[in-house]
């Protein structure tokens, strides 16, 4: 009992420590920032398999794209197949045009 109310205080902690730092920095729109996308699905293989279009929804978190608002943002997202440039570039044009200019010019976006 008093090791699982220890872990409980240990995580109340850490979870406030974490709203500290989230809000020091999605709150400074100027603050600089790496942010690193990895959509995962955890689901049986067999249960995934009767899903029609899961292998969509790694394109479909391309919208964690209008973080790059912020200008000292930087992205990187992890796929684990190839995303057509045309979709990336639909992303892309839902930035302000000097963004969406700077995002397909620099190396602010990484793909993996």
């Amino acid at each position: 009992m008093y090791n699982q109310l220890h872990i409980d205080n240990l995580f109340h902690k850490l979870q406030e420590e974490f709203e500290d730092q989230y809000l020091s920095v999605f709150h400074n729109d100027l603050a600089p920032k790496a942010v690193v996308v990895i959509p995962s699905l955890t689901l049986d293989h067999h249960i995934l398999s009767k899903v029609r279009g899961h292998f969509y929804y790694e394109e479909r978190m391309l919208c964690m794209l209008m973080l790059l608002r912020m200008p000292e943002t930087r992205l990187t997202f992890v796929t684990s197949i190839p995303i057509s440039p045309l979709i990336i570039d639909y992303y892309l044009h839902m930035l302000p045009r000097h963004l969406t200019s700077r995002a397909q010019s620099s190396d602010i976006i990484e793909l993996l």
